[in-house]
């Protein structure tokens, strides 16, 4: 696959919501980042809007997202609002949108889902990003390795772990998984669901 040129639809019949999530460290960022090298996509990330957060309002500048607190759960509500009003400016204006975030809640996926359901213009498209558990926790380690403050595996086990909601047939019009090894064949299924 050619990654100089952007995978460009003629014809393209219509828009897409991709929306890609799993758990922290399960490679959501690092696959949206290589969809952005093959298609024309316009990213909503809700880890580089609470890293702004952090790094311009002073009172957020202490925060640790590893571990959930009253002021996260703060930053958490600001995001998700944040990225729904951008997502829906994009709709506006017939972008195709790609939103990675963690979404390990069916209720959290559908806040996105249903900003287009009515809207005849958009597909939706989910990829549940796949990691076994021996491979998230080396990763989730490596995290806190890097940070003294960091609790991501506290974190995991703690909140996350029993939260996680996998993926129903029924969430998207197509529903996909990315399972640390797939990268290529999930992006020709994406060429194939777009050029259709």
């Amino acid at each position: 696959m050619d990654k100089d040129k952007k995978y460009k639809v003629k014809n393209q019949k219509y828009n897409y919501l991709i929306l890609l999530f799993g758990h922290n460290s399960s490679g959501k960022s690092t696959i949206s980042k290589e969809m952005l090298k093959y298609f024309e996509l316009s990213r909503v990330n809700g880890d580089e809007i609470r890293e702004f957060l952090k790094d311009k309002i002073n009172y957020f500048k202490d925060s640790n997202y590893s571990y959930p607190n009253e002021k996260i759960s703060k930053v958490n509500i600001l995001v998700t609002q944040l990225r729904i009003d951008l997502i829906k400016e994009l709709i506006n204006s017939n972008q195709n949108i790609l939103i990675d975030g963690s979404g390990i809640k069916k209720s959290a996926r559908k806040k996105f889902t249903q900003l287009v359901k009515d809207n005849k213009k958009y597909k939706t498209i989910i990829i549940e990003t796949k990691i076994s558990e021996i491979e998230l926790l080396k990763r989730l380690m490596k995290r806190d390795l890097s940070n003294s403050n960091d609790k991501w595996v506290y974190h995991y086990e703690e909140f996350r772990k029993e939260r996680y909601e996998s993926l129903s047939k029924s969430e998207g019009d197509f529903c996909l998984e990315y399972n640390q090894k797939n990268l290529d064949e999930l992006i020709l299924n994406l060429k194939e669901i777009i050029n259709n």
